[in-house]
């Protein structure tokens, strides 16, 4: 019963060990000092399986050997598999014979399996003593040398995942994505360190919940995140992939990409998700700026021909179901040629500047004024039910347009000619409907300048 108790408190120790080394040595000394006998270690097998290394262990001295203690072949029939023996821990007691005379020693080898790979070995002899292994004392080394084969293996799988994890933080960190981890039904949430610290919040607990996200999310972005986060629950979507804007802990809101998949339970209720963030607002940002130039006049800033005319395909191909007619007005300005020839093209640049900003003060919110090029610019108006409106802003137009205007150099007065058509009423696609706007812009020409013309009264 002694032996027995002393066996239980030795193998509660080797449990504490956390690594290889910690392991083998405490294993070595209690072989010695519990067990009784000379000498331990373990042999483990290298990545071609060729020789076996002494990791650790003690001559029959008691002096410690590292693994350049010795190094050997490994013989072929030491490679086994979990099918060659009746347990895990396999004993070649080829050496050993309880009824061998004293004086001829014993050696007991145990073979660590991880799965079907097996380590190697963890080894007891007793040289010295050269006393034959009872019965029980044999059970005892079978038990000792099965925990020890056991922990090896744990530490080995500890060390994989350890590792394992390492990589996995270090890829995280090399790819600037953070992991968030929601398990639904309990409300409860894990953040990684690197998610923390995309939101600036470095070294802090967060809230519990996944209400902490929903809440920070902007305002023009949280229908479409709960939209798209719902989908997601109620399988409507293989993946949960929101952009949205989210307010971080300095109070600023930056652009994220939230990706996750959900996992559920026999009747397709979503348990838990996993999911990435990662922070993408350098790349809106690239985004914005090339669409910004794609659209946009670089010089005055208003809508250009490309934008205006995605505008005017939508609101013509919404104009029926509203009952409601899409006004072009077509500007072309008057005696803007004499002043950027006479103060040159920098002049004319403000010049065009100043209309731009005078024409987005006449109109409406919801009216676009683009630029199509040179002193050529567009004001579409929609939700219009008569021409009286229409001709109420183009007047205000021509005479916001007749005021003076001061320039770096001098003080210009230019004018503006307006045609004026509408869709359906002149025309009934975008083409037509600019012909009919400028062949109404040189009826007002022709008739003087500073003036507007509709096509209806050509």
């Amino acid at each position: 019963m002694s032996d027995l108790i002393d066996l239980y408190n030795a193998i509660e120790k080797l449990k504490q060990a956390t690594s290889f080394d910690s392991l083998i040595r405490e294993a070595v000394a209690q072989v010695r000092t519990t067990l009784g006998f000379d000498r331990a270690g373990l042999l483990l097998y290298d990545a071609e399986k060729k020789q076996q290394v002494c990791t650790w262990g003690t001559d029959p001295s008691g002096q410690e050997q590292d693994e350049h203690g010795f190094r050997f072949p490994l013989a072929s029939h030491l490679i086994m598999s979990p099918n060659d023996a009746k347990i895990k821990v396999d004993f070649n007691t080829a050496l050993y014979d309880k009824n061998q005379p004293v004086g001829q020693g014993w050696l007991i080898q145990a073979a660590i399996f991880d799965g079907d790979d097996c380590l190697g070995w963890f080894f007891i002899d007793n040289l010295l003593q050269q006393k034959p292994l009872s019965d029980s004392q044999l059970d005892l080394v079978k038990v000792y040398s099965s925990v020890v084969g056991q922990l090896i293996v744990r530490i080995h799988a500890q060390t994989a995942l350890v590792e394992s994890e390492e990589r996995l933080d270090l890829a995280i960190k090399g790819s600037n994505v953070g992991l968030w981890d929601w398990k639904i039904d309990k409300n409860h949430t894990y953040y990684s360190s690197f998610f923390k610290n995309l939101l600036g919040f470095q070294g802090k607990e967060l809230p519990q919940g996944f209400e902490f996200i929903q809440n920070r999310v902007h305002e023009e972005d949280k229908e479409e995140f709960e939209l798209c986060l719902q989908q997601h629950l109620q399988s409507n979507s293989n993946i949960l992939d929101i952009e949205c804007r989210i307010k971080t802990n300095r109070g600023d809101y930056r652009w994220f990409h939230l990706a996750g998949q959900a996992t559920r339970n026999a009747a397709n209720v979503a348990k838990r998700i996993v999911g990435s963030i990662s922070d993408i607002t350098e790349k809106k940002e690239a985004q914005r700026m090339i669409w910004q130039h794609a659209n946009f006049d670089s010089l005055t800033g208003l809508p250009n021909r490309r934008f205006l005319y995605d505008k005017l395909r939508k609101l013509i191909s919404y104009s029926p179901e509203h009952n409601s007619q899409v006004a072009l007005m077509y500007l072309d300005l008057d005696m803007f040629k004499e002043v950027n020839d006479k103060l040159g093209h920098s002049e004319g640049d403000n010049l065009l500047k100043i209309v731009a900003a005078r024409l987005k003060k006449v109109v409406r919110n919801e009216d676009v004024v683009a630029r199509l090029g040179g002193d050529e610019f567009t004001v579409v108006m929609c939700g219009l039910k008569n021409m009286t409106d229409i001709a109420r802003v183009a007047n205000q137009v021509v005479e916001k347009l007749a005021q003076p205007i001061q320039l770096s150099s001098e003080t210009v007065q230019i004018g503006v000619s307006i045609g004026i058509a509408f869709c359906p009423g002149d025309a009934n696609d975008i083409e037509s409907l600019f012909v009919c706007a400028d062949q109404a812009m040189y009826r007002a020409k022709d008739k003087g300048r500073n003036q507007f013309q509709m096509y209806a009264a050509i």
